[in-house]
């Protein structure tokens, strides 16, 4: 789908974040787009073109809850175009960009062996909710492919709402909208850097990093090789 005349909508926690500092003006230099709303939290020196704050309490429901509040008001919100790129705070845009078709990970059931044989054969928060999402969409009859990936996606507000009606007690969203509709997709490997010393694809269309090694794994000093200059968001 053309990304011209869509939104791209972050769910940002609070607090400083330079991820998102980078993420912006890889989203600015290489995504054609319409404009930036980000829900939640952010720091003080960004200003989006719309900003949600969403007061974040920990204490109150799980964080898959508090997501999914996050989900039900950007598809409530009329002023957002009804198709919209959902970004998480750590996605980059390496190349430019004005496409954004369906992809997924793999099957779900390789997805959770995953994740478990890399934890000692022990289940994960994550895991489990995977596993919840796979025994869901079985008894549905519908397929069963992860759209997991740290990579933006479009989604389409009305739908958005209509399959989280559909499935009120799992939470992995891109993975139920994209089987639940069909999206089908090709086949694409993570980008996401878990770790120092994994390499990062300079081949690929985005990149995503994790917090613990955002500083140490070459991802922060790459990605200012590629965005020196500050984006329009930065005040």
């Amino acid at each position: 789908m053309q990304t011209k005349e869509l939104d791209v909508v972050y769910f940002v926690k609070d607090g400083q974040n330079e991820e998102l500092t980078f993420s912006l003006r890889s989203v600015e230099k290489n995504l054609a787009h319409r404009s930036v709303w980000i829900y939640g939290g952010k720091p003080k020196e960004i200003e989006p073109d719309h900003y949600v704050h969403i007061i974040q309490n920990p204490n109150k429901g799980t964080k898959w809850d508090r997501v999914r509040a996050m989900f039900r008001a950007v598809c409530l919100n009329q002023e957002i175009s009804e198709d919209f790129i959902l970004f998480n705070d750590d996605f980059y845009v390496l190349t430019p960009t004005d496409k954004i078709s369906p992809t997924y990970r793999c099957g779900l059931a390789e997805h959770i062996i995953t994740i478990e044989c890399n934890n000692n054969d022990m289940p994960t928060d994550y895991s489990l909710e995977l596993r919840k999402t796979f025994k869901k969409l079985n008894e549905l009859g519908l397929s069963t492919l992860s759209y997991e990936l740290h990579t933006p996606i479009i989604l389409n507000r009305h739908k958005l709402l209509e399959v989280m009606g559909a499935f009120p007690d799992e939470h992995c969203t891109r993975t139920l909208y994209g089987n639940y509709l069909t999206l089908g997709g090709h086949q694409q490997k993570d980008v996401k850097v878990y770790k120092n010393g994994q390499p990062i694809d300079k081949t690929a269309r985005f990149l995503s990093s994790e917090d613990s090694t955002f500083k140490t794994s070459g991802v922060e000093e790459y990605l200012s090789e590629l965005f020196p200059e500050k984006s329009k968001f930065e005040k």
